[in-house]
């Protein structure tokens, strides 16, 4: 299967983290050359931005910006790094990946500075409760690459002694968050940063297997409607035994960036894609599972595989962009007691998004366990009634209810099934005028 995903797609997580010392020491081993990144820092509000931290993420290179938002860093060594600015206090903050080549300058661009917060928490034992120091601790932002670039950004820490980590400067939005500890199972957990906000992010691993054990490894890849293959950070792969029930729902990505929670997810053998697509699942006893791969939007792919003592069995994946399907719901609003039409009623269609469930109803255009948020530009969640009381709307499929809201009338709501033709006739309000609710409170606005 071919990958378009730049020359250095093969680099690993842990190439990340440790890219100084590879190979064999001795006088013949030449000489490395080292590497310096150039760039400047801007704030999207005020231009240059001085004073501002610019560090190589997971290694001791760090300087400040100079008046004009310039900075220089000296001897960084030949890889791929993550560079991040981050001003003053950590609220605002940006990373970019850069590829430094032996002996020659890398010149990272202009890095704009966005609102940031931070991820904060405490890895424990589930065995113990006690600390876990030196647990490593892995943040890429949630979001689909479908065009050939750079990788998105990896930030990496440990946790000190006291098994607490900190990552600041992480600009506003959704996270993947993953801890590893020999010993231990790794684990995964969505999570949302918000501005001048610490997010917090705390662990329990889980001991690892006892025995024999084996792990499953691969990549995960979205196809997209050209047909082109790219590789897909954020999915969920997940084992559960031959003949269980499906796995639990998938939480979603986020409820937005007013979200600001974590959410792990329970105690099954699972992990999350990293920014190249792979995935890795370890420690799991000998026998036979059912894998599964599944992320919002897509519809998810699944297959028996077989595990094996001390041997890795692989496992890729590929899912489907999916498209939500829209359908056109039309009637009228008339009076209950006099059947003539009510003009300049408001309609309103509520959808529901919950978590991806496997077992979710499949229908045509939307395979089962797909859930699809609408693009508001392509669907008409809101109309109001003309003067022969009518109104339509154009809604996914999503949809689960219809609220109309008239002066002087009780409120009506219709659940939302197979017919294309919903009719109200709503009841005079006998104590007065109804008010209708605030705008930002009905449900349909909520969704949009």
């Amino acid at each position: 299967m071919e990958v378009k995903h730049l020359r250095f797609v093969t680099i690993t997580l842990a190439g990340l983290v440790c890219l100084i010392g590879c190979g064999g020491g001795g006088k013949q081993q030449p000489q490395i050359q080292q590497g310096r990144i150039t760039g400047v820092v801007s704030d999207a509000s005020s231009g240059a931005a001085a004073g501002v931290t610019v560090s190589v993420d997971g290694m001791s290179y760090s300087v400040r910006t100079n008046a004009n938002g310039e900075f220089a860093i000296e001897g960084v060594p030949p890889g791929v790094h993550t560079v991040t600015a981050i001003g003053s206090g950590g609220t605002q903050g940006c990373a970019v990946v850069v590829e430094v080549e032996e002996g020659n300058e890398t010149n990272a661009g202009e890095l704009v500075l966005r609102e940031a917060g931070q991820i904060s928490g405490l890895v424990t034992s589930a065995a113990t409760s006690e600390a876990l120091p030196d647990a490593t601790v892995t943040i890429v932002e949630a979001v689909v690459t479908t065009e050939d670039e750079m990788p998105h950004p990896v930030r990496i820490a440990r946790t000190n002694e006291y098994g607490s980590y900190t990552v600041s400067g992480l600009p506003v939005g959704d996270y993947v968050v993953t801890v590893d500890k020999e010993g231990y199972r790794s684990a995964s957990f969505y999570t949302s940063v918000l501005a001048a906000t610490t997010t917090p992010g705390d662990v329990c691993l889980q001991p690892a297997a006892s025995g024999p054990t084996g792990a499953l490894k691969g990549t995960v890849y979205v196809q997209e409607d050209d047909g082109r293959i790219s590789p897909l950070p954020g999915a969920m792969v997940i084992l559960t035994d031959l003949g269980e029930e499906e796995p639990k729902p998938l939480p979603p990505v986020s409820d937005g960036p007013s979200a600001g929670r974590s959410e792990p997810v329970g105690d099954e053998y699972w992990a999350y894609s990293g920014f190249d697509g792979s995935y890795s699942i370890e420690g799991v006893p000998p026998g036979r599972y059912q894998a599964t791969a599944v992320r919002p939007g897509m519809g998810f792919e699944q297959r028996e595989v077989a595990i094996e003592a001390g041997s890795t069995t692989q496992a890729d994946f590929t899912l489907v962009l999916v498209l939500p399907v829209y359908r056109e719901i039309t009637g009228t609003v008339t009076n209950a007691l006099t059947g003539e039409p009510i003009a300049g009623a408001e309609v309103f269609a509520a959808a529901d998004f919950p978590p991806v469930l496997l077992s979710g109803e499949a229908r045509p255009g939307r395979p089962r366990g797909s859930i699809i948020i609408p693009d508001p530009d392509k669907c008409s969640m809101y109309a109001v009634t003309n003067d022969k009381g009518a109104y339509r709307l154009l809604v996914p499929d999503s949809v689960t209810i219809i609220h109309v809201y008239a002066l002087g009338f009780e409120p009506a709501e219709e659940v939302v099934d197979e017919r294309s033709v919903i009719d109200f006739k709503l009841k005079p309000e006998g104590g007065g005028d109804y008010q209708l609710p605030p705008l930002g409170r009905h449900p349909s606005r909520l969704s949009r």
